[in-house]
């Protein structure tokens, strides 16, 4: 009878040792599995004005296009908007922000046009993308007018 017992403890411990997490219902990806998942914006392009260090020069009192092109992950839509830039965080702003473009094909990649020529000298775009988990990801640029 003894033997019976130290047997099937001995059995119980090498199971619980040489099985891997997930068979025990442990499961340590969950952390990795929603980073994975989170939308993730890695690049933006804008052209025929390049973007330098998160800012567009134009020259004033100009009229055009800027393509803006996005690299992003996880995502099912990109969202562009301009904000207004009264103080120094663009957040007090978010409020009074305008839809430029919602882009729902990331087939050819992410991208919209924005037109310009009537925005304030200062003027913020934010590229934010919705991943198929509804959260979030920002980033932004700044447009300026050469005096």
């Amino acid at each position: 009878m003894y033997s019976k017992v130290v047997f099937v403890l001995l059995s119980s411990v090498i199971l619980v040792v040489f099985l891997p997490d997930s068979s025990l219902g442990i499961d340590k990806g969950i952390e990795d599995e929603k980073t994975v998942l989170d939308p993730k914006v890695i690049d933006i392009e804008t052209s025929p004005i390049s973007m330098v260090n998160h800012w567009v020069t134009l020259r004033q009192h100009s009229m055009g296009e800027l393509l803006i092109k996005v690299e992003a992950l996880n995502t099912k839509e990109v969202k562009f908007w301009t904000v207004p830039v009264k103080n120094k965080s663009w957040c007090d702003s978010w409020g009074q922000r305008k839809l430029i473009s919602i882009d729902r094909d990331g087939s050819d990649g992410w991208s919209t046009t924005f037109f310009y020529g009537q925005e304030n000298l200062l003027t913020l775009i934010v590229v934010e993308a919705i991943g198929h988990n509804e959260q979030t990801h920002k980033r932004l640029f700044y447009v300026v007018y050469r005096k």
